[in-house]
């Protein structure tokens, strides 16, 4: 009676050993999807984020981002400063070579701005037609002029040429406009001052940076 007994007890643990091991397997596999899934989500809400010509940050990556600027708070000696770029005579560039071309120097706009953030806190955005901005959390107004500068001597640097020939078909210049936030600011407050900043700095000849505190 014993051995019978036994073997059954014996083959029932073997049966139960090999469901659970089933169970484990599923669980397993469910947990794969679920990560694969979210995976999936994360890459989605970022490129919804982005602009897909210039690979930065669309309006609606720079609205989310500069709400999250302005919940953080200003570490000492520090500010949150918004620098505001419009490409100089943007409409001329398509009118006289054409839409592909204005694409072409919104990508190289967007692979300079790209390249002046180096800091993983900061953040390049294009933020509508041709003009783009740079949200500089934990950074003083003088480094931010300082890097709207260095992003207005590039582009100027740029040069638009022939893919075949290499001759330089254009070159172009852009315009900043650079301010601090204040305890009071709000998004639209911020935005309307650095804006400010721009057209002043368009109205005062293009090609040049100004800031307004």
């Amino acid at each position: 009676l014993l051995r019978p007994r036994l073997t059954e007890v014996i083959a029932g643990t073997a049966e139960m050993k090999s469901s659970v091991e089933a169970l484990q397997q599923k669980v397993s596999t469910s947990q794969d999807e679920i990560n694969q899934l979210r995976s999936d989500l994360d890459r989605a809400t970022s490129e919804a984020l982005l602009c897909p010509m210039t690979g930065i940050l669309n309006r609606r990556g720079f609205e989310r981002k500069i709400e999250s600027l302005l919940s953080q708070q200003t570490a000492d000696g520090h500010s949150h400063c918004l620098v505001m770029l419009d490409i100089d005579h943007f409409k001329k560039v398509n009118d006289t070579h054409g839409h592909l071309m204005g694409d072409r120097v919104l990508q190289a706009v967007g692979e300079i701005l790209r390249t002046a953030v180096t800091d993983a806190n900061h953040a390049a955005a294009r933020y509508g037609g041709e003009e783009f901005a740079l949200l500089l959390p934990q950074t003083s107004l003088d480094q931010s002029i300082e890097l709207a500068e260095a992003v207005r001597n590039r582009t100027k640097a740029m040069r638009i040429r022939n893919r075949t020939t290499q001759e330089v078909l254009l070159t172009v210049t852009i315009s900043g406009g650079v301010t601090a936030m204040k305890p009071d600011d709000d998004a639209a407050s911020l935005i309307s001052r650095a804006d400010a900043a721009l057209y002043a700095a368009k109205n005062s000849g293009r090609d040049r940076v100004i800031a307004q505190a």
